[in-house]
């Protein structure tokens, strides 16, 4: 018993629509969705410690992951955020994203600062997060032993999270060119 409809298609020599055997065959695929990224969006910054830098970097699904050094009270890092804005947006179509980490002083009112420097300079657009360590001298060669700690720096990991290249001071859009094509295949244009 059912709807006649139904009953009536599926008599011998009545002529079915194909519509109507697909959709009785119709199965729903899950589609798989990823958190949101607690990083992005609005509001005031996140502190990240060096291990979830690190995990960050070898969890991502992209073949580099460039980590963006900088800070509020840093002019030239201030100066340099709308092209690290528009580098954040053009990466995913190099199979690269923009993990941006202020340094800082771990504090509630720095994290509301640098959610509004980000939203004014970077459009929003850059990651919040404002690095927590205790030694900065310990953190700094625990990401780059080359690195003296100047910001604003620009250091490269691969998925398994070995440094493959450092950019260290302000860049021009054209150094930060160069700077991308010298890491190698995974940082070619599309």
């Amino acid at each position: 018993i059912g709807c006649g409809a139904h009953a009536k298609a599926d008599q011998p020599g009545n002529n079915r629509s194909p519509h109507h055997s697909q959709t009785s065959k119709r199965t729903v695929k899950a589609v798989a969705t990823q958190p949101p990224d607690p990083l992005r969006g609005r509001g005031a910054a996140l502190f990240v410690t060096l291990p979830e830098i690190r995990a960050r970097i070898r969890s991502s699904p992209r073949s580099l992951v460039l980590v963006h050094m900088w800070a509020s009270w840093c002019p030239p890092c201030i100066q340099e955020l709308p092209l690290m804005a528009d580098l954040a947006e053009a990466l995913p179509n190099r199979d690269m994203e923009l993990l941006s980490v202020s340094m800082d002083e771990a504090t509630r009112a720095n994290a509301v600062l640098v959610g509004r420097v980000i939203d004014g300079r970077a459009r929003g657009v850059l990651t919040r997060a404002i690095a927590r360590f205790e030694d900065v001298d310990a953190f700094v060669a625990a990401l780059d032993s080359q690195w003296e700690g100047s910001i604003p720096a620009l250091l490269a990991y691969n998925r398994r999270g070995v440094l493959v290249g450092a950019l260290y001071g302000e860049a021009s859009k054209a150094e930060l060119e160069r700077f991308l094509q010298d890491l190698g295949p995974e940082a070619k244009r599309p």
